[in-house]
């Protein structure tokens, strides 16, 4: 699960320890902060480690020291794009698919999120430019609420991390009314007035008192294709599921599979136990 947040534009580091006491829960392995006084950057990160756990630790920094970064989820093809990345003679350290995720963001900037096969909530903050980036999956999977409060960006995985910043919130009746009418609140929004979430697929980039947004994919173009992510035939849809499971499969422990009686799961399971991961 995991959980990062942190404060641009303010050098609060008790106030980046409350935000990680109080969303401990979501990730009890390890809390780190990358902490830059001169450059006003707070960044915190609670982590349940699943790959790499001796290694994987964050913040983690890019091989050129550009990019400093902390993520929650997992990139699931993060080893073949990791191929691509040493033949461009860039050396890892770990086995963990953060160190992948920061090389890959030094490499490509922003287009490496049309990349990766994953579910993410991450903040990359560049040294060089002293600019911070958040991104959210393609489908929004993992959390990341954020606020603009003047010439700062505080941002956590849960609403109570933003709330150890400032607590004096006001509940948004118009957004009260999307929740009744949905049965849940639609990014950007929140039930709260100026908390916003990231949209899914979305980037948001704060530096110099100015944010810039973007959503890097959308479901209604239908697929992204790439070189990394081929139009698959029809007679390879079941080879390109088989791979996929792989790579989903991929953890320090073994994968514990909650059966249902359709027909999915019993697949899922098939295919599992010929890959010899249970």
């Amino acid at each position: 699960m995991c959980a990062i947040f942190g404060i641009y534009g303010d050098y609060n580091p008790k106030v980046v320890y409350k935000m990680a006491s109080c969303q401990i829960s979501r990730g009890p392995d390890k809390t780190s902060y990358y902490l830059n006084k001169k450059n006003k950057i707070c960044l915190g990160m609670n982590r349940l480690a699943v790959i790499d756990k001796k290694f994987g630790n964050q913040p983690m920094v890019s091989h050129d020291k550009k990019i400093q970064t902390i993520f929650n989820g997992v990139i699931y093809n993060f080893k073949d794009i990791k191929k691509f990345l040493e033949r461009k003679s860039i050396i890892f350290k770990t086995n963990s698919d953060t160190e992948l995720f920061v090389n890959a963001y030094s490499y490509w900037g922003d287009k490496c999120f049309n990349y990766l096969d994953g579910m993410w909530a991450a903040a990359f903050y560049n040294l060089r430019n002293n600019t911070l980036t958040l991104s959210r999956d393609y489908l929004g999977q993992k959390p990341l609420f954020y606020v603009k409060d003047k010439n700062k960006l505080i941002f956590s995985s849960q609403i109570e991390g933003i709330f150890k910043y400032k607590n004096d919130f006001k509940i948004s009746r118009k957004n009260f009314e999307l929740y009744y009418r949905f049965a849940h609140l639609p990014a950007p929004f929140t039930i709260y007035k100026d908390i916003y979430k990231l949209k899914p697929a979305e980037i948001l980039t704060f530096g110099r008192q100015k944010i810039k947004k973007r959503i890097f994919w959308d479901i209604s173009n239908g697929p992204d294709y790439n070189f990394l992510f081929k139009k698959t035939l029809k007679n390879n849809v079941k080879e390109k599921f088989t791979n996929n499971l792989k790579n989903y499969l991929i953890s320090d422990k073994k994968p514990l599979i909650a059966l249902s009686s359709g027909k999915d799961s019993q697949i899922i399971n098939h295919i599992t136990k010929k890959l010899k991961k249970i």
